[in-house]
């Protein structure tokens, strides 16, 4: 696991936005979401991408773990 760090992304997000808003993503896998979590101590991981309802379409990452603290 080599997570390089966020990358930017920028759009018009919100609504009646007249400017462009540039935000840090940190755009990693499922697995690899799953070995920064387990490293920092949580448990119970679960990190999927779960199908868009279009076809061609990018999915949505749904990661849940638990920590024990």
């Amino acid at each position: 696991m080599n997570p390089s760090g966020p990358g930017t992304a920028r759009g018009k997000w919100l609504e009646g936005r007249e400017k462009e808003l540039t935000v840090l993503r940190w755009q990693y896998g499922p697995e690899t979401w799953a070995g920064l979590l387990k490293s920092q101590g949580f448990v119970g991981i679960e990190a999927s991408v779960l199908p868009a309802p279009e076809p061609g379409r990018l999915g949505t990452l749904m990661v849940r773990a638990r920590s024990l603290a």
